[in-house]
This record gives C-alpha cells, structure tokens and sequence, in this order.
C-alpha cells in the first residue's frame, strides 16, 4: 500500500493533480492503511508512475510534512509521522459513540413531533391525497410577486455597510403589515412594535424562550397544533393541556394552577376550526390582567372565514398590554415564503429584539421583506385575498355538499368552522375505524387522522382532517365515492363474519 490508490478518485472529483496526491496520501494515514512509521513512495517513484512533474510530487510531500502527517530525514525515505497520534478508524457495524447534549438539546430532540400520519398505501393506483394543505398557494400570483422581487432587488442597496443595516429606520413591511391588521382585523400596533420572523413557528418558538422558564406550567390546547407542544417541552416548560370544547375545563385550570403563559387560537381554532366564546375571552384577559400572566395568540388562519361567528382578536380587546399576537403569511400566500410577525407589547420589544439578533442579524433587509411591502402596498394582496376567499367559499360548499350525499353516516361536522380544511368526528364504531382507512387507501383515497394533533392519545374521539386546498371538485367527488365504498366493503365483512 503506497497511498496512491485513491489518487484517480481525487482527481476525478475536480482536484488539482498535486492537491488529489496530498489528500491519497493523508487519507490512506486518517484511515490506518499507512501506520506510523511506514516510508512512502518514493517521488521519483510517484512522478513516473502517475506522469506527474517531481515538483508536484515534492511540493504534496512538504505539505505532508509541514501538516505533521509524514516526517523527513537527510538521506532517507520520507515516512507517516513516528509520533503520530490518529483516533482509531471505525470499524464497519460499529456502533456510533454515544453524543453527549446539553439539556436544552436533549429536549428539542425529544419534543419533536411526528410527521402528521397520511394514512397512505403508496402501491394504490391513482391515489387522491386528502391530507391537510397549508397554504392556498394554488391560487398565488406568481407574475404579481415575480415584478415585487424584481423591482425589490433592483432597488436594494447592495453597497450599503453592514453595520449601518437596519439604522435608516423601519422597514416598509412593518408598516404595510400595520395598516392591513388595523383596517381587516381591528388590531391596533405602531409599526415599531411589528417584529419580523420566519414565520409563525418561529416566533411562536422564540416567546415561549422568553416567557417560560425550566419547570413553569404552559396553558396550551387539546387537539392543537404539534409545534407549540415542541416549543413548550424544549424550552423546559410543563404543558397543561385543557380540551378545546370544554371551556369549563379552561377556567379551573387559569384559577387552580400556577400558569405563567397561555397559548391560544381563539378565532378558529386548530384544528376543529371552534371559535373561543366571548365569556371565555374575558376570563382569560382578566386572568393575565390580574396576574401579570401573557397570552400568546395565534390567529393562524383569521383571513379565512366562511361562516360562524368571528370576533376580533384577543389583542384588540386587551387593554393592558398582556397579548402577543403572532400572524404570518403562510397560510395566505406560500408555505414556501417563510415570513411571520409578532405584535409586541412596548415592554417586551428590547427582550424580543435581543434574541432575534442571536439567532439572525439584521434580517430587516431581506429582499422576500422589500417585495412582500411592495405587493401590500400596491393593492396586489388584498385584492388576492379577495380572490382566494370567493374561491374558497364556493368549494367549502360544494365540497360539503358532496360529503353530505356520500359520507354523512360516517362524519360529523360543522360548516361554519370550515376554513382551509374540515375537521370531521368519525361517526361510527371507533374499532372499525382503522379497518376502514386501510380499505379506502386500497381503493385510492387517504386522509390526516385527527388524533395525531390531539395530546389526549388513546383517549382522543376519532376524527379526520381533509384538506381543502389542493383537490379540485372532480376529485373530491371521487374520493368521497371511494369512501362510501370502502365502508360498504368493511360493513360486509363484518355482517359476514358475524353471520358464521
């Protein structure tokens, strides 16, 4: 073994010829194949047998040497380093050493949610995905924003300093985000106190940081969404879950326990699309009022709403500055478009900028920020939400209709907490329900399952999600065609085996 073996492979990979000749050689010594001690080749020996310039062949072996990996002595071969200490090469089957973490990564491990279940069988043929969308991104308007980011990175400063980025004042999406929350959702904030993030999860992820230390019991929702159960648990902060649809259950729990944080959807929840009663509203203000307690509000969806009840935001009726608001753009336009926002109380805006900047330093001048104000600004995104909210009326009903004719027997739902999908109570026996999934994937149709969002486990109701966004009429139609079917399927098979 001379060292030379992986030289071709070196050079194939776009090395220079004497650059591919030190990493042959240094590799063959990292792996042990060329063990303390051993001469190498020598360089005329190397210059002839790969038809290299004996310069090249030195110039690798100083670098060798230089580096500590091989050792020269007058009139001697050039060798691996006597003195050198390598850590032994992994064997193959090996197990991996163990990683110490710190409690902090520890957690973030352990949090992490699965993947929300698709009950799928990808061997089905011609397959109709039900599964939860989360944008209305089939309707962007993809010319619009390409002129936005053209013109926006047109006119960005590309020369400015760093250090004076973010100093000439707030950002043009700050202000544009202000003015649309005041005129369509009644929520009144300066543009300086609109924080920027990437997106709801993140902003969600660093307050919980800032607000619930090690041990401090966390108010949050049963079903609901996974994330701000992994934000809660990573932090090191106790989840106290109480049940959506069971409001009492919410008032024992802000007056019985010694909750510093609340984090709720109030206008349509995630996912049964319920809306928090006005009662229960000014139970928790008053909770975070008297307690100098926060409340994190998640108004994930508020531009959607077909039907119900809808009231304004938490925040609007705050008048003691206890309410973060956390919106973002994913739902309206792109989940690929990472930008949310915080509505930050005044006393909360030095913490809240200060582990921004640990994360991400002066994200203000992001090209995506200069052409989402533009596209505000320019009309370009109310009159989008216009189009996708007509859009999405039309489907809810019809969609709904469809169910109703196919599948009433084995859903429950509530069309006026429908938004950009339905969340449906499986009507029949709970045993037969997995039996049931596994036949209509069969016959080429799969959905969420509810429980996945819902902490509660074992003991969660049986509920489905399906997803709005993605499937046209045509295919609705079929796939709830495919349903009734499967259950007719199912039903016969039990009548059978009950007969014998």
């Amino acid at each position: 073994m001379n060292g030379l073996a992986a030289y071709t492979t070196w050079l194939e990979s776009g090395y220079g010829k004497g650059e591919a000749l030190y990493r042959s050689i240094r590799q063959h010594i990292l792996e042990g194949k060329l063990t303390s001690g051993v001469p190498l080749a020598s360089t005329r020996e190397v210059a002839k047998q790969l038809s290299l310039s004996r310069g090249t062949v030195l110039s690798a072996y100083d670098r060798l040497i230089s580096e500590g990996y091989a050792e020269a002595a007058q009139g001697s071969h050039t060798r691996v380093a006597r003195m050198l200490k390598l850590p032994l090469p992994s064997l193959s089957g090996q197990a991996a050493p163990e990683v110490m973490l710190s409690e902090w990564a520890e957690r973030v491990v352990q949090a992490e949610g699965s993947v929300p279940n698709r009950l799928f069988n990808p061997s089905a043929p011609n397959t109709i995905d039900l599964s939860l969308g989360w944008s209305s991104s089939h309707g962007f308007p993809v010319e619009d924003w390409q002129r936005c980011l053209r013109l926006a990175i047109r006119e960005m400063d590309w020369q400015q300093p760093l250090a004076q980025l973010g100093s000439a004042g707030l950002h043009p999406l700050q202000q544009a985000i202000a003015a649309h929350l005041m005129r369509h959702r009644g929520v009144s904030a300066s543009p300086d106190r609109i924080v920027l993030t990437h997106g709801s999860k993140h902003a969600l992820t660093l307050l919980v940081q800032l607000l619930a230390g090690q041990g401090d019991a966390v108010l949050i929702e049963t079903p609901g969404y996974r994330g701000i159960h992994e934000a809660v648990r990573a932090a090191g902060g106790d989840p106290l879950y109480f049940a959506v649809e069971m409001e009492s259950q919410l008032s024992e729990l802000l007056h019985g326990s010694e909750v510093r944080l609340a984090i709720v959807t109030p206008n349509r929840h995630f996912p049964t699309g319920r809306t928090m009663s006005v009662n229960a509203r000014g139970e928790l203000l008053s909770w975070a009022q008297a307690g100098q307690k926060w409340i994190i509000e998640d108004d994930y969806d508020s531009e959607f709403g077909f039907g119900g009840k809808r009231y304004e935001p938490l925040q609007s009726m705050d008048r003691h500055s206890r309410v973060i608001y956390v919106g973002s753009f994913t739902r309206t336009l792109s989940a690929k478009l990472r930008i949310g926002y915080m509505v930050v109380p005044d006393v909360l805006l030095t913490p809240v900028h200060s582990a921004l900047r640990l994360y991400s330093y002066n994200e203000y001048e992001r090209v995506e920020y200069a052409a989402l104000a533009r596209f505000m600004n320019s009309g370009e995104y109310e009159r989008h939400l216009r189009r996708i909210n007509r859009e999405h009326r039309r489907k809810v009903q019809i969609y709904c209709r469809i169910m109703q004719e196919n599948v009433s027997h084995l859903f429950k739902w509530y069309a006026e907490d429908v938004g950009l999908h339905l969340y449906a109570r499986w009507m029949q026996p709970s045993a037969m329900y997995q039996t049931f999934c596994e036949e209509a994937a069969r016959r080429g149709v799969v959905w969420q399952d509810g429980r996945h969002y819902d902490i509660q486990g074992d003991a969660a109701p049986v509920s489905a999600i399906f997803g709005l966004t993605y499937v046209d009429e045509e295919a609705w139609t079929i796939a709830c065609q495919r349903m009734r079917l499967a259950w007719g399927a199912v039903s016969q098979q039990k009548n059978m085996l009950m007969d014998k």
